[in-house]
């Protein structure tokens, strides 16, 4: 079998066993760069053997020639067994040997444009070499500095570590699982640090007892070393069975208790923002801002309206200080957010222009057209008078370079928000389907959201339904306990067992 040049259109392609060839822009790519590695293989008749993705590329860059070797004496029989055994036989990389491979190529080609400024290089350009989307490519690269961390440590440092991050099944489950996983850790032992209920020290020594008994129990050979340890301490009373089976019950208590003293806070949520500690925590808001509207013409109190308590509402939306509180309002929310992150509140028209030109000022760059909520139900106490309301806006603020995740096709969303009063016990509680909406445009799973106002929860519980980590602010008393008990009820929903604290 010898390496030689023959025609693309020379080549006949018998019926192939493989139907579905898939992506070949990384394929074209590499061609295009350093030719073809592994040449096609075709029998004395010119019929393929094997390399029919590398002959389709060729074709569709529209090259003249392609390199073969030749096996010249092959039967049928032999032909088929070739193609397959290819497939079958050959073994591909893991999926943490393609991440390290994608992080040194990664690495290299920026060296190279740094020294050489003809040869071009960025995430852009890698995300095309390598058949990826820029925002799988970044999470590829988080997950390839991981391994390569984790791969220095000795056997000893790396039993020590909450996350291994060779052992998920996929670069995605590392991301999604191991990587923010561990921003939420972080995230929450610096907030954890606001609150004197649960030290975080009782949290980090059980999370560490978490993982070392989880490592024991997966491991026979630990399990015996475990034991004789346990055995030959003279301080140790009682059976190893018993020991453990009392430590495989404090574990399954820790990992059924929420640490909601940790999560919901009351407290002003401007102080709550400033606070050094929050400084470029989170990743996005959602909010509905307490926003300052002429209440006088607000006359719900009846059977539909579900407002028994106007004079608390007129309270709550005192038009001098609410507004005063928006002024602190958007460069507290830029301070403790991060460099790529959006902010999202409800707005009332008549505060729209004041509300733009405060989060412009303080550094947000503001949609210059509100999202509309268009509700499936309204009421109207004048209807003599004016036509029905039935819609409400929200403000889309984004720091400088923050692009959304998924385009939003529309600006308006039609929505009831009935689910939502019914479940927070609040008449002002925001649809689930817009917090949805918006959670996905904006955000992946797993990123920290900061509900300043957080209310009864109704933004914040569909954060949670949607997979993000949401911290809360309240400041109401009332409105706070009622928040405690919504997210309780969340939490027992998924597991009744759930131990609160």
């Amino acid at each position: 079998m010898n390496r030689q040049t023959i025609p693309v259109k020379s080549v006949i392609i018998p019926e192939r066993m493989r139907k579905d060839y898939g992506d070949l822009s990384s394929l074209k790519q590499s061609i295009k760069t350093f030719g073809l590695l592994q040449p096609i293989t075709i029998n004395q008749k010119n019929e393929l053997i094997s390399g029919h993705r590398r002959l389709c590329a060729h074709i569709e860059l529209n090259l003249e020639h392609i390199d073969f070797c030749l096996y010249e004496t092959l039967s049928e029989g032999q032909r088929l067994e070739l193609e397959a055994l290819e497939n079958i036989i050959r073994k591909s990389f893991s999926w943490q040997e393609e991440c390290l491979a994608i992080l040194k190529i990664h690495r290299q080609r920026i060296r190279e444009s740094a020294l050489d400024k003809d040869k071009e290089w960025n995430t852009r350009l890698a995300a095309e070499l390598f058949g990826q989307s820029k925002g799988a490519l970044n999470y590829t690269l988080i997950i390839g500095k991981k391994l390569e961390e984790q791969s220095r440590m000795t056997p000893e440092d790396l039993k020590k570590q909450k996350v291994i991050y060779a052992d998920f099944k996929s670069v995605a489950e590392a991301h999604r699982v191991g990587y923010l996983g561990e921003q939420e850790s972080i995230a929450l032992a610096v907030l954890a640090k606001k609150t004197a209920s649960v030290p975080q020290a009782v949290v980090d020594v059980m999370d560490q007892m978490v993982v070392e008994t989880k490592q024991i129990s997966a491991s026979p050979d630990l399990l015996e070393e475990k034991r004789r340890q346990y055995e030959s301490n003279p301080m140790n009373k009682g059976s190893f069975e018993d020991y453990w089976k009392s430590r495989q019950q404090l574990l399954q208590q820790h990992e059924q208790t929420i640490y909601l003293s940790n999560r919901l806070f009351h407290v002003s949520c401007i102080d709550y923002m400033l606070d050094p500690a929050s400084a470029g925590l989170f990743d996005h808001i959602i909010t509905d801002i307490p926003y300052g509207i002429n209440m006088d013409m607000l006359n719900q109190n009846n059977e539909h309206g579900g407002l028994s308590d106007l004079d608390r509402v007129k309270e709550e939306h005192d038009v001098e200080e609410n507004m005063h509180l928006m002024e602190q309002f958007f460069p507290a929310a830029y301070k403790c957010t991060k460099e790529k992150s959006f902010l999202i509140t409800y707005c009332d028209i008549m505060q729209w222009q004041f509300m733009y030109d405060l989060a412009t000022k303080s550094g947000w760059q503001v949609q210059r057209w509100p999202f509309i909520w268009h509700k499936t139900t309204a009421m109207n106490q004048c209807a003599a008078y004016n036509s029905t309301k039935n819609y409400e806006i929200l403000m889309l603020c984004r720091k400088p370079g923050t692009t959304l995740v998924t385009g939003l096709p529309s600006s308006i969303i039609q929505s009831s928000a009935e689910s939502a009063k019914n479940e927070t016990g609040h008449p002002f509680s925001k649809p689930y389907a817009i917090t949805q909406q918006l959670a996905d445009a904006v955000s992946i799973k797993g990123q920290l959201f900061l509900e300043p106002f957080a209310g009864r929860g109704s933004i914040a519980l569909e954060l949670m339904r949607q997979e993000r980590n949401v911290i809360c602010c309240e400041k109401q008393e009332d409105h706070y306990n009622a928040l405690l008990e919504n997210f309780k009820k969340y939490y027992l929903g998924l597991n009744p067992n759930s131990i609160f604290k």
